[in-house]
């Protein structure tokens, strides 16, 4: 039988039925819906049914597409949300989700859900079988919570092993902890403003937050609470009139405060316990019933350009306390001393300003270290012949050695005027 041999095509009509090929295909494929450049249409919610797609919120989500925006009017919902999708919910600033005490008013389990507008109230008590449930309880990463009112919950707003969260400008006020972190790392609270919690803010077992331009008011316990955590950075923060303390470090170490104003809190404003190896200043820690800073067994902290005046009783205070630096602080002006070391050995005081304190500049009954040259500590405006300072060897240093209250301990070189 004959053999039929196919001669391959010449090199000039392959070329143009690839030409052809390219001409039908890509006008088609342009033609194509692009799904990750075109946007969905966003879904309605309206209470009265009226204008919009859906009554219930929980129908829209359940009926949404990862991605989906949810717009949803005024009126008050009487549901417990729960976002298991990624959406983008859109309040109106007048639309309430009422969670009825029945647990959490939205527990989010899904990533990169935003949730905004809204007023989010009435969460149920915590029990067995649903701890610390909250206006918004997020169990997921990479959500964004802002523009809220959140009001009258256990809690406010619970993360719960949540990542890289950003919870700014939001409204809270009552309930247990208005912000709660437990073992949530590298998320955002900035700028919210927090009214009458017990606690404003909470972090426990929780590392790499940024707390940041919070404003907290009149708390019953604390303004901001770490607990075993570990390089969260507090900046800017107010933490006013709180029952206990102002801002606390319990044994969390590795932490930056700094720039904050805790003031008239009624234990002390800035309290640090357990705590080491953190840095502490540029806060403003004023007018408290007892101390302004106060640290209690801990070590190696840096407390420095701090303002500690005005307290009805010490400026700064180290109980139990090794390896601190305590530098450049104004400790002025308060009813007992300016600094206070009892039962604390080992620190370093100077540069530190204390004068006009009421019984002593500076209490210390341990074995520390106070005044450096070049960085001297002022325990008195020294402007009278009869203070005993005359700086004739060293300008801006006295002559005279410095004794400090409570024992044995000098400072070589006190400030002069």
């Amino acid at each position: 039988m004959a053999k039929y041999q196919i001669s391959p095509a010449p090199a000039w009509l392959s070329a143009l039925l690839a030409l052809l090929m390219l001409a039908i295909l890509v006008p088609a494929a342009q033609a194509l819906p692009s799904i990750a450049e075109g946007s969905l249409a966003s879904i309605t919610v309206s209470a009265s049914g009226n204008d919009g797609n859906y009554r219930s919120i929980q129908e829209a989500i359940d009926a949404a597409a990862p991605g989906s925006r949810i717009d949803v009017g005024s009126g008050i919902y009487f549901e417990n949300l729960i976002v298991d999708r990624r959406v983008s919910l859109f309040g109106s600033g007048s639309t309430v989700i009422d969670g009825q005490q029945k647990g959490s008013a939205v527990t989010i389990t899904a990533d990169g859900v935003l949730v905004e507008g809204f007023a989010i109230r009435n969460s149920s008590l915590s029990t067995a079988a649903l701890r610390e449930p909250g206006g918004i309880r997020l169990q997921s990463n990479d959500n964004t919570i802002r523009n809220n009112t959140i009001t009258d919950n256990w809690n406010g707003i619970v993360l719960i092993s949540s990542h890289e969260n950003i919870i700014c400008n939001n409204s809270l006020a009552g309930g247990q902890e208005a912000i709660d972190l437990r073992s949530s790392h590298n998320n955002t609270i900035c700028h919210n403003r927090i009214v009458n919690a017990e606690d404003g803010i909470l972090l426990q077992d929780s590392r790499y937050n940024s707390m940041s331009s919070n404003t907290i008011l009149d708390c019953s316990d604390d303004g901001l609470i770490c607990i075993n955590g570990s390089h969260n950075i507090i900046e800017g923060n107010k933490a006013l009139r709180s029952g206990w303390h102002g801002l606390e470090l319990f044994f969390s170490d590795n932490n930056t405060m700094i720039n904050n104003e805790a003031s008239g809190c009624k234990v002390c404003n800035i309290f640090i316990v357990g705590s080491d190896t953190n840095r502490i200043s540029g806060n403003l820690a004023l007018s408290c019933e007892m101390c302004g800073i106060w640290c209690m067994r801990s070590r190696h902290n840096l407390i420095s350009g701090n303002a500690a005046s005005r307290n009805n009783y010490s400026g700064i205070r180290l109980d139990e306390s090794e390896g601190n630096t305590v530098a450049f602080n104004e400790a002025c002006s308060n009813r007992v001393a300016g600094i206070e070391a009892l039962s604390s050995n080992g620190n370093s005081f100077y540069g530190n300003n204390l004068t006009g304190n009421l019984l002593y500049p500076a209490y210390d009954d341990g074995e520390n270290r106070w005044g450096d040259p070049e960085r001297p500590n002022r325990y008195s405006d020294f402007d009278e012949p009869s203070e005993g300072c005359f700086a004739k060897h060293q300008s801006g240093i006295c002559d005279q050695i410095y004794l400090i209250e409570g024992s044995k301990n000098t400072d070589s070189y006190p400030g002069a005027k």
